[in-house]
């Protein structure tokens, strides 16, 4: 199913939902930019999820902070992930 198909059948949401989603997700960016001293003191190399203007979750691995979000009932869709490695750490997930 491509995006267009979606917005159709509402599955991301009224046009108003998916702008307010978007509003919240640029003030979750905000929040961690304005924040990121004390985030990377707090969660010193780890991945961080912000939702609604808080943490709710980090882990060092990706993968399981996407599994606690899940497990908490978040969709990570709608949630801010960044990280608080040293600037200009180049960091790299794969699959075999």
């Amino acid at each position: 199913m491509n995006i267009e198909d979606m917005l159709k059948e509402g599955i991301l949401g009224s046009p108003e939902e998916i702008v307010e989603s978007n509003a919240r997700f640029r003030k979750d960016i905000a929040y961690f930019f304005d924040n990121a001293s004390s985030i990377r003191k707090s969660y010193p190399n780890q991945f961080i999820a912000i939702y609604r203007g808080k943490v709710v979750a980090h882990h060092k691995d990706i993968f399981r902070l996407v599994k606690q979000l899940d497990k908490d009932g978040i969709n990570s869709y709608g949630v801010y992930i960044g990280n608080t490695y040293p600037e200009r750490t180049l960091i790299l997930t794969g699959t075999a």
